[in-house]
């Protein structure tokens, strides 16, 4: 039940964050001119836009997934699989939860090894400021507008949840209220600071232009935008533009001579661009210049011709097309002029904007030195420093006991991919049947990815994680715990952590404390990416 209330929390808050950001046309990242460049004149421009655009979509995924965001449980939970907070919290919306009952002891039977911590689990729902503005303005979380002016937004978080009680450790068994908020005070792994943003603008330009220029987008995005704007565009077999030559030159041509292309289609024209000045021999044709393609044409040799000055040419057809050059020809000279374009992209429906934003997507991949240089650059930023202040809470009804603590929270990359958490705290808890307890607890945390990301809104890297805690409050023993974590991801927005945890004693009771523990964590918008 711990479990079914937290998802349904998760869903109240996530999905006024992103659901209906999804249905304003005018927000989706490849939209065009709401695409983070909204001033472009020429198609050309419009395709480079889409390339940025891309790479400023891919950017705000890559900011959200480096191993200081923390999108488990706090720490204070503790039937949480995180023994260690992290600096940061999700930039959009999370769920976590614990799959199965908190397991028993792995210890020897026996005195002093059987666990105390029992119960039905956790669940807990994180939201950043950032995604709550997002909802209030109708806007995409994802939107890289809207992201790289709301940074400041992105540094504050809310938690709220429960998590099951232990008549022993919490004297209820009610499950209690999980509550919490963080600050993030110092971000050096923000990409959209103006210091890191100069690091990696300069390459993605160069990516932008070698897309552009290397996989000719423009002909293919043109041929999207007429097929989607004219039904006519299309046709099955016309003849393309480089797919016509000469095979038999005949003789008595000019040129300037319009022939009409016979074989199993109809309505091909070419033109008799040169000839042999001697005898009119044909030796170069090209397609009619008002654009007639025919339709039904297939790939032949020796294909004959009538029309012109002369007799006895024929052509091979190396190449079809499936766009009619007539009807496109128009559209291009029409709808793609500086005047017109801005309102041809606007009316292109969305599955056109979708195919031409997965072309782009698909086009910069092979760049394979100019990625890996910006893949590295984010590496590089990603072992910058980061502190942040906490606050959470467990609050009981009736009798149960209450949990506080206000805690500071460093993060630093050791690497590229290992990063290095310390925690310093105040706890405090009230047990309103008896004395409060009081003191400090030290935790620090060793993350290692072992896989690496393969973009943006990909998922989450394989995970290790070490780490130890050590806990000294007024009227008990200290306190130390040390656990073991791999974080397997399933898939985007999906991770499965794996915990095996010890402590030499469970608070209150002077027993030692083995557990293996299941969680599920859930990222509200890398889902949201992976459906688009």
């Amino acid at each position: 039940m711990t479990t079914f209330r937290a998802f349904v929390i998760a869903l109240l808050i996530g999905c006024p964050a992103i659901l209906p950001a999804q249905a304003a046309p005018a927000a989706a990242p490849a939209a065009g001119p709401s695409a983070g460049c909204p001033n472009f004149k020429t198609i050309d421009e419009f395709v480079y836009c889409q390339a940025m655009a891309t790479l400023g979509k891919q950017q705000v995924g890559q900011n959200g997934k480096g191993s200081d965001r923390q999108l488990q449980s706090p720490s204070t939970d503790s039937r949480a699989t995180s023994l260690v907070d992290q600096s940061s919290a999700t930039d959009f919306v999370s769920a976590a939860a614990s799959l199965i009952a908190v397991a028993p002891s792995l210890s020897p039977s026996g005195s002093g090894s059987t666990s105390s911590q029992t119960g039905s689990g956790t669940g807990t729902t994180t939201a950043s400021f950032y995604a709550l503005m997002a909802a209030f303005n109708k806007t995409s979380p994802t939107d890289p507008t809207f992201y790289k002016d709301h940074i400041f937004s992105r540094r504050i978080s809310f938690t709220i949840g429960t998590a099951a009680s232990t008549q022993a450790a919490d004297n209820t068994t009610t499950p209690s209220t999980v509550y919490g908020a963080k600050f993030l005070v110092i971000n050096r792994r923000e990409l959209y600071r103006d210091d890191n943003l100069g690091r990696i603008s300069d390459i993605q330009k160069d990516l932008s232009n070698e897309t552009v220029a290397a996989a000719q987008l423009t002909p293919k995005i043109k041929e999207i935008m007429c097929a989607a704007l004219h039904s006519d565009c299309l046709v099955n077999g016309a003849l393309s533009k480089v797919g016509v030559t000469v095979s038999s030159p005949g003789s008595g041509y000019k040129r300037g001579d319009i022939l009409e292309v016979r074989g199993t289609g109809s309505g091909g024209k070419v033109e008799v661009f040169d000839v042999d000045d001697k005898n009119g021999a044909v030796t170069i044709v090209q397609l009619s210049p008002d654009g007639s393609s025919g339709s039904k044409y297939s790939v032949a040799t020796n294909v004959e011709t009538t029309g012109g000055s002369g007799k006895g040419a024929t052509v091979n057809i190396t190449a079809l097309s499936s766009v009619d050059a007539k009807v496109f020809m128009t559209f291009d000279q029409t709808q793609l002029t500086e005047a017109n374009l801005a309102s041809t992209v606007h009316a292109l429906p969305d599955n056109a904007k979708k195919q031409i934003q997965s072309l782009v997507e698909n086009a910069i991949q092979p760049f394979s030195k100019l990625r890996t240089d910006l893949n590295n650059e984010y590496d590089q930023i990603s072992k910058g420093m980061q502190m942040s202040i906490s606050a959470a809470g467990n609050n009981r009804t009736g009798q149960g006991n209450n949990n506080y603590r206000a805690e500071f929270i460093f993060d630093y990359g050791l690497s590229t991919r290992i990063n290095w958490t310390v925690n310093g705290s105040f706890d405090y808890t009230d047990r309103k049947m008896g004395l409060d307890s009081r003191g400090g607890r030290f935790a620090t945390s060793f993350q290692g990815n072992l896989t690496s990301p393969t973009g943006g809104w990909s998922k989450s890297p394989l995970r290790l994680i070490f780490s130890g805690e050590g806990d000294w409050l007024s009227l008990q023993k200290p306190q130390y715990s040390f656990d073991a974590q791999l974080n397997v991801p399933i898939t985007p927005g999906f991770d499965l952590p794996i915990e095996y945890r010890y402590a030499n004693r469970a608070a209150q009771i002077n027993q030692a404390d083995s557990q293996v523990r299941f969680g599920l964590t859930v990222d509200l918008s890398r889902i949201t990416q992976a459906l688009k």
